[in-house]
């Protein structure tokens, strides 16, 4: 009797205990469900539809248009290729990007405000893939406080409208990441989804390529070690082969397929033509590399992007406090790298060190989107290293992470303050500002369709107006007239504020003006015909 009243007993303990753990998960997911929802709002409230002249936007809009369209990529491209510009031809622009903004085209059209909507979605995956890739080591809520940093960072926050692939790239990045570090590595499905992540990766940036050889390389150097513990040369088992084949298989069928099958791109023109290895490449490569340092160190010291902190709260004992913020967070990386302990630490190390190289050998690639895959990574050794760092006290080891989140704390200020300012004065420098859109439309109107235009910026011009055009270098003025009669240019559209800026520009209108027709102006754009007599 009394052992039927124990198990009785037993059983209700477990019964609650089973319970409560159901209840706590419930809960728990469910405050990440609330927060994940709250942060996507939040980052499509702060959208603006105004984009930058850096052309990039224009050059994946026009691809997804002449998608949905049914447009040759080569033969109907409103860019003609200018081999001394390799980075503004098609290759450069891969198709990835452009296939994901296709449907947004086809319902909305050229619509940029839905454009900026969705890239502010591309920034809430990247938190979300942060938070995946994070949380099998570090728990819950240190992912989700991680995936916040990612999405709330001023230098990520502030061009999330941006139309550009960099936070999409680093998702997919990520979700390669998560499934071979953490996932079975003798499951076919694994390496089905990995190698379509990382083929999508390739597709939409082409620095992609790289997480596929950085894969292979790991699975070789496993097999290595495998050989020197056991003595003596062995074969991989067959689940191993198997994963390794399907990853690569399906990682460059993607690329292939969309590229040499689907739309066969031009052979010449990506950004592999702006490898220059030549006398200069270990000094640029350096130059590079101290550039990168610096941009990586700005993501953990947001001081410097606060104004406010500066003016009022930056006193002398301040400085100190706000100092040893990025001091700890160093320490802590450097022990989560030196505290390597499994395969899985081994592999992001060299994936780390590999994009690391390659954004130091690849010029005009230092800037912060360009670095976003690799964060995620640094927090891991990071949060890793502060993990290390743990003491017997509670209260201690509270210190440390209090310090950890200083850094974050006053983000929220520069968000709300001085983002949005810099935000409201976009307009009028924007492509899509009137004074630009009223030079646009009258082109449109008045110039015959298979009209040839010199264009500072000829992505964008080619997006609003439909029409082709070129860029040309800034060089003698009679350099920059030769250039026009190899590509036979019609007219010139002059933007007044790049003529402010471009002393070559200043000379070649000084000596050619007069050659030219005056046809349009507003108080931005001037319009010319080249007249036969200047050519």
């Amino acid at each position: 009797m009394l052992f039927h009243q124990k198990s009785v007993v037993t059983g209700k303990i477990k019964a609650t205990s089973m319970t409560n753990t159901k209840t706590n998960f419930i809960l728990s997911w469910s405050i990440v469900a609330i927060v994940a929802t709250g942060l996507l709002f939040f980052l499509i409230k702060g959208h603006t539809p105004f984009q930058g002249w850096g052309g990039d936007y224009a050059g994946y809009i026009n691809q997804a248009r002449f998608v949905v369209e049914g447009k040759d990529l080569v033969k109907d491209a409103t860019y003609i290729y200018n081999p001394d510009i390799p980075h503004l031809a098609p290759p450069a622009y891969p198709m990835g990007y452009p296939l994901f903004l296709a449907p947004v085209y086809a319902i909305w059209g050229l619509d940029t405000d839905v454009f900026s909507i969705v890239n502010c979605i591309t920034l809430w995956l990247f938190g979300v893939g942060t938070f995946v890739f994070l949380r099998p080591r570090f728990g819950m809520w240190v992912a989700l406080g991680a995936a916040l940093f990612i999405c709330l960072n001023p230098y990520l926050y502030q061009p999330k409208g941006f139309v550009l692939p960099d936070y999409l790239f680093a998702f997919l990045e990520l979700m390669v990441l998560y499934v071979y570090c953490f996932r079975a590595k003798n499951q076919w499905q694994n390496a089905l989804f990995c190698g379509l992540m990382a083929g999508l990766a390739w597709l939409t940036r082409a620095n992609g390529v790289l997480i596929v050889g950085v894969i292979v390389l790991d699975m070789l150097l496993q097999q290595g070690y495998e050989i020197l513990k056991a003595r003596r040369l062995t074969m991989p088992d067959k689940k191993t082969l198997q994963y390794g084949a399907v990853f690569t298989l399906v990682a460059m069928a993607v690329p292939v397929l969309v590229h040499q099958v689907i739309w066969s791109m031009p052979k010449g023109g990506s950004y592999f033509d702006q490898l220059h290895f030549d006398a200069d490449f270990w000094k640029n490569t350096g130059e590079n590399a101290a550039q990168l340092f610096k941009t990586i160190q700005k993501y953990f010291r947001l001081e410097h992007q606060m104004p406010f902190m500066q003016q009022t709260l930056l006193n002398e004992p301040y400085t100190y406090i706000m100092q040893a913020g990025p001091v700890l967070l160093a320490v802590g990386g450097a022990l989560g790298i030196v505290m390597i302990r499994d395969r899985a630490e081994r592999f992001l190390l060299l994936y780390l060190l590999a994009f690391g190289s390659i954004l130091c050998i690849w010029p005009m690639v230092q800037g912060i989107r360009y670095t976003a895959p690799v964060l995620p990574v640094v927090l891991y050794f990071v949060l890793k290293g502060l993990k290390t760092l743990d003491t017997r006290f509670a209260w201690l080891n509270g210190l440390k992470w209090a310090a950890a989140f200083a850094l974050f704390i006053p983000a929220f200020y520069h968000i709300n303050k001085q983002v949005y300012e810099v935000l409201d004065q976009e307009e009028i420098g924007a492509p899509q500002y009137r004074l630009n859109t009223e030079a646009f439309e009258w082109v449109k109107q008045n110039t015959p369709k298979e009209a040839i235009f010199a264009a500072h910026h000829p992505l964008i011009f080619g997006l609003y107006t439909d029409r082709k055009s070129f860029k040309w270098r800034r060089r003698s003025p009679d350099e920059i007239m030769e250039e026009w009669r190899h590509f036979k240019a019609e007219y010139v559209v002059i933007n007044l504020w790049e003529l402010d800026t471009d002393h070559s520009l200043q000379e070649f209108m000084k000596k050619y003006e007069a050659g030219m027709t005056r046809l349009w102006e507003n108080e931005r754009n001037v319009i010319y015909k080249i007249n036969a007599s200047a050519q």
